[in-house]
């Protein structure tokens, strides 16, 4: 077992007690995306959105975390880490609080926007954090498995509120969980501050940037078949019914891939972790692909989504130890925002025009080639070896 990976810049490694609250802040501040569908049938179900203005409602959502991930890292060298989460989560707070009380769209927009930067400053702030574990990819394993109870949380929730309150039910449950984060400002790395850094952080390097296009290409696939996985499953003659119950139980294998990935970090490499992650996917949109009966394809959509939540850790951990100066590691919620806004619209026009099939195969293409990345820039490195535990 080889040394752990040491903290960029000189720095202290991050804490247990960092991590947990720090992770607590980043699966609130996630919520938005992950509870998507929850938020969507709220806006459309009081009849005041119709499905295009609400898909503009989130897409300002998403494009406000990647405007805020750059604010964040163009000011991370100036504030301490705990600053740029009391910004973040005071920008969601304002903005989902006053979402319950827009007259018009284009003041909703507004809101949302200034959710969406809050929420981007905050899950950087977190990912900067996580990098500065001992073993990144344990520390995001975890994350993604406290991220898959959140949101199944929010899906129990999320419509009960709405019933009682209305369309703002989603929106006020936000701003009440963001008040709450504030709870565990006292374990925030106040201590995590350059002063000696030049002002602007924008730059990742080679590796760096090519973990981030891998990132964009991967979240992209993987959404691309998500957003459609009702219409892929009516392809091989599923019903709609099925489906959804397959839909209620993809958290199990989640869980346990992302409990999976944070044990055996501590004994596999990175390359190997995320090949053997493709390997997964590529037979699980195999399995999405055959009509042989419903019990095939709800453990195509189970090893689809265990490979999803086992892959993720080992992606970040190859892009933190990429760039040393956190750069990368602050910008891959970004990346992974980006392409979890592309994949549905280049899906959606390829399902279209082209089929079902199509989306499979263009996913799995952009997935191989993602993890090539990943594992090209983990290997330029030369830095990575073996991850030890936190």
């Amino acid at each position: 077992m080889s040394a752990p990976l040491q903290p960029q810049s000189g720095l202290p490694a991050a804490s247990v007690q960092a991590l947990i609250a720090t992770g607590t802040v980043c699966a609130t501040a996630s919520l938005v995306i992950s509870a998507l569908p929850a938020i969507v049938n709220a806006l459309t179900s009081a009849g005041l959105f119709d499905p295009a203005k609400a898909g503009y409602v989130v897409a300002v959502d998403l494009a406000g975390q990647v405007a805020g991930t750059l604010l964040f890292m163009s000011q991370s060298r100036r504030l301490p880490w705990s600053a740029s989460l009391s910004i973040g989560l005071t920008l969601m707070v304002i903005g989902n609080l006053l979402s319950c009380f827009t007259p018009s769209t284009p003041v909703l927009i507004a809101t949302r926007l200034v959710a969406g930067i809050g929420a981007g400053i905050a899950r950087s702030a977190c990912f900067a954090v996580f990098a500065r574990a001992r073993n990144p990819a344990r520390a995001v394993a975890l994350l993604v498995a406290a991220q898959i109870v959140t949101m199944s949380g929010a899906f129990a929730a999320f419509p009960w509120v709405t019933r009682a309150v209305g369309w703002v039910g989603p929106y006020l449950s936000l701003s009440v969980l963001g008040l709450l984060m504030f709870a565990t400002a006292p374990w925030w790395p106040r201590q995590f501050r350059l002063h000696h850094a030049a002002p602007i952080s924008l730059l990742f390097g080679r590796s760096g940037a090519v973990c981030l296009a891998a990132t964009f290409l991967y979240f992209l696939a993987q959404a691309g078949v998500w957003a459609f996985i009702q219409a892929i499953g009516s392809a091989v003659g599923e019903s709609s019914a099925f489906i959804s119950s397959a839909l209620a139980f993809v958290a199990i294998p989640g869980i346990a891939a992302s409990l999976l990935a944070s044990v055996v970090s501590v004994r596999v490499s990175i390359p190997r972790a995320l090949i053997v992650g493709l390997c997964l996917t590529l037979a699980a949109l195999y399995l999405l692909t055959i009509d042989a009966g419903s019990w095939i394809f709800g453990l195509g959509l189970g090893l689809f989504y265990f490979a999803w939540c086992g892959t993720v850790p080992f992606q970040f951990a190859s892009a933190a130890a990429s760039d040393r100066s956190g750069n990368t590691a602050s910008a891959f919620p970004a990346a992974d925002g980006l392409g979890l806004a592309a994949g549905p619209a280049v899906a959606g026009t390829m399902l279209v025009e082209h089929g079902t099939l199509t989306v499979i195969i263009l996913a799995a293409f952009c997935t191989a080639f993602s993890i090539a990345l990943f594992v090209a820039a983990t290997g330029q490195g030369k830095r990575l070896g073996r991850l030890t535990s936190s």
